[in-house]
């Protein structure tokens, strides 16, 4: 049992969250007796009174002489009082007294009492009166315990906005066990267990079936080797199939690492690529006109309707007449009947750097 017996001079929210970094289980118990406004005008007056006794010295008080010297510390304690009376007084907050015990758990004596000596060390550091209690243990243990009102009662006055900076209102999340996309198998385990501090986290990227992610950071910060590690971790998952477009062979040793394959593009490795392969269908045709349209406005040219006409009869004309089908066939043939040469220029043919989902399938 540790138990917080002191507080410091002000508070913020969470101001005791750094305990939630620490690599142990633990349980915190909070509990608050609420006074009405009338007692705690009263209590709040009582310590006004006495921090009031201690702004002059005695002497000077029984003489009324009024020559020694004033205790600062005590004058600031006074108005420090007057203030809390006033905002009784208005009921903007409500004042009570307020006992945190943090309870830990454990079959190893000794490791449960090295546990409680670091959670006392970080409550202290934040400026937090702290110990680990001996003889009042079971007092501390029965007032944890919900409902138990009148064991271990601490009786030092606090306002409910110094209450809402002091307790738990929030905990780190530890990430879902199952992955939530539905293409994988049921219960799926997460992507990968990574370390939010000293907290365990389980990483996943989907939500529902959508896994976009976006990775930004400066260079050399750790980007390729993340990506990298997110598709090894990928392989994790039955009949898992990766495939990569990587600059800078930063997958390469991942590849090789796998017994993948690893192909250089531009050295001319890769098996060619054939975004004009399927024109059966309507919808493959459309998909092969807008792609050729976006090579056209890449080049900086203005697509017009003449040249959407040109491209959908060229596309027509490649789907019936047999021929290869490729950017550099399109480019080289002629229209039948304008006998025009197509729009497709030589520099764009250096695009074809996508492929339609079939191939990657």
């Amino acid at each position: 049992m540790v138990a917080i017996d002191g507080f410091p001079g002000e508070s913020w929210p969470g101001i005791l969250n750094t305990t939630d970094s620490m690599p142990l289980s633990y349980r915190w118990s909070s509990r608050f007796m609420f006074l009405d406004p009338i007692e705690a005008r009263q209590k709040l007056e009582r310590t006004r009174k006495k921090w009031l006794q201690k702004v002059r010295p005695f002497m000077d008080q029984l003489f009324q002489t009024g020559s020694g010297a004033v205790d600062r510390d005590a004058a600031l304690m006074v108005s420090e009082a007057e203030d809390a009376i006033a905002e009784a007084n208005s009921q903007l907050v409500a004042y009570g007294y307020y006992t945190p015990v943090i309870v830990l758990f454990g079959d190893n004596d000794k490791k449960l009492r090295e546990q409680a000596e670091s959670v006392r060390r970080i409550v202290r550091a934040e400026g937090f009166g702290a110990r680990i209690e001996g003889l009042n243990a079971t007092e501390a243990y029965l007032g944890s315990l919900p409902g138990n009102w009148y064991a271990n009662i601490h009786e030092p006055l606090l306002n409910t906005r110094n209450l809402a900076d002091l307790i738990p209102l929030n905990a780190v999340w530890s990430g879902s066990r199952v992955c939530p996309c539905p293409f994988y198998p049921e219960n799926s385990p997460p992507l990968m267990q990574v370390v939010s501090g000293s907290t365990p986290f389980r990483l996943n990227l989907h939500s529902g079936d959508v896994g976009h992610t976006l990775v930004f950071g400066p260079t050399g910060s750790g980007k390729s080797t993340l990506l990298a590690l997110i598709a090894a971790q990928f392989r994790r998952y039955e009949n898992a199939q990766l495939f990569a477009f990587d600059k800078g062979k930063s997958m390469l040793p991942l590849a090789l690492g796998v017994g993948g394959d690893h192909y250089d593009v531009g050295a001319g490795e890769a098996p060619a690529f054939c975004p004009l392969s399927e024109l059966t269908s309507d919808s493959d045709r459309a998909w092969a006109a807008q792609w050729l349209e976006t090579l056209v406005v890449l080049q900086g040219v203005r697509v017009t309707p003449d040249h959407r006409n040109a491209i959908s009869r060229q596309l027509g004309l490649m789907t019936t007449s047999g021929a290869a089908r490729s950017p550099t066939s399109f480019r080289a043939c002629n229209c039948a009947k304008s006998r025009r040469r197509c729009i497709i220029t030589a520099s764009m043919v250096r695009w074809v750097i996508c492929s339609m989902p079939n191939v990657m399938n």
